[in-house]
């Protein structure tokens, strides 16, 4: 089973804990990710900044949501804002997520190590010798959390070659090694696939591989040799963990490139988001020649797309999903949107990329829950497709939730051969295209209601399905045997299978409600997707609206 094994490095200002801990993940193979650059790109301002303008509380918050999103996470390093363990709950985070390592160095050290100590919010304002007295006032009161924390406690004062093996050495047998499968092990996983979309207005190339984004060999092309000038946008975490690769592959073609930052998270897809990005092309002057680039999960690469869609009448697209879920399902077929208040992807285009890359090694750092809801979406498509994915999901649970990059590699590939057939034959989802909305009418209707970040989409879809295959049952079109089927795979990829099991559970009345504004309503009727059989999916107009109302008050 994938574990949770994550490497933090925690201690005072100065101990070299960003130095080490990009060090120590080069030398393990792991992504890096630091916590106070995430609170800044978070914040959109400098700690310092942060500080004077909002005050230390405000910036401790911040942190403290920083290092549960960085704990959340598989596989890593982290360096961890020194005074961030001072927080109990911090505290606890990294012990349940993380190997802890405790760098220490001596006062002194520490203070010709900070260049400018008035540059630290917590230094500010004291002479030398009265910054050294702080440092080691600082250093008292934190000492005893310091040894709460540190599994491992490591002398930063040597060289940082000498730092890192020495915590490599002393890491627990799994550690250093790790779970995770190096891009470069050819021999652990399967070769890169890459699957044609056509559609009537051309087609292109969906790439599926495992180091696609960070492989330098040959044996990867690089998918960005006709780009000349680059608009990236991603959100905070994801851009730490993989900006540098797409900016050195953009690099290695010669393009020129620029990045943005939008929010996590499905709250954040909306036009205020829009116009921002809007702005940030505007003023780096991009135009018609620019090639906007989606690095993240299906938030990103919706709000990227439909930018791309209305810029100056449509800039070229390419997605980069580093979610399951945006690889089974989001990153392929066009669609991109945006949401309204009153419902969502109200708003959107058809938009479709000039090719998908799909590096199920940015999978291995997903955390657990934003994993599962891309399962999800690969159990609806599979329904779909039929028996073959859909058994292939139902047999290789093990092998999927272990994070197998072949299996990973196996699972994404079905699911866009199986999306991409459908969308050569009906691209504006008018009709085979609808199946592909297997659930999602109530899903749609859960995220609305429960509120934009109560539930994730997956979770959604999870219930929505289970609710799809209920009404199915009732209307005499499905038998007990595919409910069965359909609920025990979610729940043995631990997904919801009830509108109860979600974290604020909506009333009838409000997904009622939501399912009104669905985009699939026509004529005042609410148009259902739902399963006869595995492989047997149908759009269905004549649902009695007594009927769902039954199913939900059920």
């Amino acid at each position: 089973m994938f574990q949770n094994n994550n490497i933090a490095l925690i201690g005072f200002m100065g101990t070299g804990k960003s130095t080490v801990g990009r060090a120590l993940a080069k030398r393990l193979d792991r992504r890096f990710i630091d916590t106070d650059s995430l609170v800044e790109l978070t914040a959109g301002m400098s700690i310092r900044r942060i500080f004077r303008e909002l005050g230390e509380p405000a910036f401790r918050e911040m942190e403290a949501r920083a290092v549960s999103k960085a704990c959340a996470l598989k596989g890593v390093v982290i360096a961890v804002g020194g005074g961030a363990v001072v927080s109990p709950a911090t505290r606890e985070a990294l012990r349940l997520s993380c190997t802890v390592v405790l760098l220490t160095a001596r006062p002194e050290t520490i203070l010709g190590r900070m260049g400018r100590p008035g540059d630290r919010p917590l230094l500010e304002g004291y002479d030398p010798d009265g910054t050294l007295s702080r440092i080691r006032e600082l250093l008292r009161s934190r000492a005893a959390v310091y040894s709460e924390c540190g599994d491992i406690v490591v002398d930063a004062e040597r060289p940082v070659e000498q730092v890192v093996e020495d915590i490599v050495s002393r890491l627990p047998h799994g550690a250093a090694a790790g779970d995770l499968v190096p891009p470069q092990d050819h021999s652990r996983r399967h070769a890169n696939r890459c699957i044609q979309v056509t559609i009537p207005s051309g087609s292109y190339r969906v790439y599926i591989g495992h180091g696609l984004l960070s492989d330098r060999s040959a044996a990867v092309p690089n998918p960005f040799k006709n780009v000349r000038r680059a608009f990236i946008v991603s959100n905070p975490i994801v851009s730490r963990l993989w900006l540098d690769d797409v900016r050195a592959r953009l690099g290695e073609a010669g393009s020129a490139a620029t990045a943005a930052l939008v929010g996590d998270g499905e709250d954040h897809k909306n036009l205020l988001s829009v116009t921002r990005l809007y702005d940030a092309l505007v003023g780096e002057e991009h135009d018609r020649d620019t090639v906007v680039v989606a690095l993240g999960g299906g938030v990103v690469g919706d709000l990227a797309g439909f930018v791309a869609a209305t810029f100056m009448r449509g800039l070229r697209f390419i997605q980069i999903p580093t979610t399951l879920l945006a690889q089974v399902d989001s990153s392929v077929g066009g669609k991109v949107a945006v949401n309204h208040p009153k419902g969502k992807n109200l708003i959107g285009a058809f938009h479709h990329p000039e090719c998908v890359i799909s590096d199920v090694g940015t999978l291995l750092t997903l955390p657990d829950r934003v994993f599962s809801e891309g399962v999800a979406e690969a159990i609806k498509t599979a329904l779909v497709g039929g028996e073959g994915p859909f058994g292939f999901l139902e047999q290789n649970a093990d092998r999927l939730k272990a994070r197998e990059p072949a299996a990973l590699q196996a699972m994404v590939g079905a699911c866009v051969k199986i999306k991409a057939g459908i969308v050569s034959e009906d691209e504006r989802d008018t009709g085979k295209r609808m199946t592909l909305n297997l659930g999602h009418t109530f899903a749609h209707a859960l995220e609305t209601a429960c509120g934009y970040g109560t539930v994730s989409h997956g979770e959604a879809v999870a219930v929505g399905l289970c609710l799809a295959t209920r009404l199915a049952l009732m209307s005499g079109i499905a038998d007990a045997g595919l409910l069965a089927r359909v609920t025990d795979v979610l729940r043995h990829y631990g997904l919801p299978t009830d509108p109860a099991h979600l974290d604020r559970p909506p009333s009838p009345d409000e997904i009622l409600k939501s399912m009104n504004l669905d985009k699939k309503r026509r004529l005042g009727r609410l148009r259902l997707v739902l399963p006869a059989a595995v492989g047997d999916v149908r759009v269905m107009e004549d649902i009695p609206r007594t009927m769902v109302e039954r199913l939900l008050k059920s």
